[in-house]
């Protein structure tokens, strides 16, 4: 086993592959909605959506999703290259060939992931901090000079947002970016970790079986956690309560793995099959 530093990605490698997930993922989102939509209009003998409506949303929803992922993969890859130029990349255990990611260094990996949470917690907290200046002082040129206090106040807030909004993500990132490396860990020692195939610095293959059982056990334990806590929500009900309560913990952690391993795996496929006609990321260890 060697330690490795993940010192660089290539933002524009990165960022087509990023689109392209991201159009799949709202195409397929958008389509398991109109499904439903669908089987309820039908159902309620209404009259079902046109062709020309449905292939409209489709194309919007695949356009915008690819929008989306190109920019935020982008913008990820290069704070991630920033932060890691300043104070070191992620620290990966890396064994065998073909490769497997056999551990995560969380505290390295935590610190990367709080700023770049950092960063885009900034952005949000100048955005709403934008729309809720202009929405006080739209509300401050209807009302009466009694509400100026409150006007006021709401301003007050919004200009807050820009410094509590990146706290509060910093601090999410942090503590997210522990937890999933310390889980990451724990079951790469007893399910294997995530096999890939590398070369020349471009992430060619990642093997979809052993990523899917990684995905699907982290999602099994957020959902045993989560179904947990909304316990005690089940037990103000009263008996009834209970057995909905029993009957969460037993079925949100399989629901998630389930739908976890099918969506990673299904993910790692299309990755290969367009890092094989595209190239896959690129990126710098060492």
């Amino acid at each position: 086993m060697k330690s490795k530093i993940l010192k660089s990605i290539d933002p524009m490698s990165a960022a087509k592959i990023g689109a392209i997930l991201t159009a799949v993922i709202c195409f397929v989102y958008v389509i398991l909605v109109m499904l439903i939509v669908v089987a309820a209009v039908a159902l309620r003998g209404g009259h079902a959506l046109s062709a020309v409506t449905l292939i409209a949303l489709l194309i919007i929803a695949s356009t915008c999703g690819a929008i989306a992922g190109f920019i935020l993969c982008y913008v990820a890859a290069a704070l991630y290259n920033l932060i890691a130029y300043r104070i070191g990349g992620a620290m990966l255990d890396i064994s065998g060939k073909p490769y497997a990611l056999s551990g995560i260094e969380p505290v390295s990996y935590a610190k990367i992931n709080a700023l770049i949470y950092g960063a885009f917690g900034l952005f949000a907290g100048i955005m709403l901090a934008i729309f809720i200046i202009a929405f006080a002082s739209s509300i401050a040129l209807l009302l009466s000079n009694f509400l100026t206090i409150a006007v006021g106040t709401l301003q007050a807030f919004g200009v807050l947002m820009i410094l509590l909004l990146p706290i509060a993500s910093v601090i999410g990132g942090f503590a997210l970016g522990l937890i999933y490396a310390v889980l990451y860990n724990f079951l790469a020692s007893r399910l294997g970790g995530v096999k890939f195939g590398l070369s020349k610095g471009v992430l060619n293959t990642i093997d979809p079986m052993s990523y899917a059982k990684i995905a699907a056990a982290i999602n099994a334990i957020f959902g045993l956690v989560g179904a947990l806590f909304n316990m005690p929500h089940f037990l103000l009900l009263g008996g009834i309560g209970m057995i909905m309560g029993i009957v969460d913990i037993v079925v949100s952690p399989i629901l998630d793995a389930v739908i976890a391993f099918i969506f990673g795996y299904v993910l790692m496929l299309l990755y290969n099959w367009l890092a094989s006609r595209i190239g896959g990321v690129r990126v710098v260890i060492s």
